[in-house]
C-alpha cells in the first residue's frame, strides 16, 4: 500500500508499463517483397542517410524473417517426407 494514502488521499494507482503494440508476423511472400522494395530504394540512392540505416535495419529483421519461415518449411517438408518412407526428397546426410 502506498504509505502516503489517507482517508482524504487514496493511494495512487500504478500503471504497468507496457510494449508497443507489435505488427502481426508477415507472411513469406510479403515479407520478401517488402525486403525487394527496400533493396530497390537503397540502391535508387533517393534516401537519405538515416532512412538508409532505418531501411537497413529493417532490411535485416525481414530476411531473418523469410530465413525463419523458409527453415521451417525445410523442417515440415522433411518430416512429411520421412513419415512417407520418402527418402529420396530429404536432402544428404539427413535420411535415416
Amino acid at each position: 500500500m502506498d504509505e502516503n494514502a489517507t482517508p482524504e488521499k487514496p493511494a495512487k494507482k500504478r500503471i504497468k508499463a507496457t510494449e508497443p503494440p507489435q505488427e502481426p508476423e508477415k507472411q513469406f511472400e510479403e515479407a520478401l517483397r517488402e525486403l525487394e522494395q527496400l533493396a530497390a530504394q537503397m540502391e535508387r540512392g533517393d534516401l537519405t542517410l538515416d532512412q538508409a540505416v532505418a531501411s537497413y535495419e529493417r532490411g535485416i529483421g525481414l530476411s531473418r524473417l523469410c530465413k525463419k519461415k523458409l527453415d521451417e518449411a525445410e523442417g515440415k517438408i522433411q518430416q512429411i517426407s520421412r513419415e512417407a518412407g520418402l527418402t529420396d526428397f530429404l536432402p544428404e546426410g539427413t535420411d535415416e
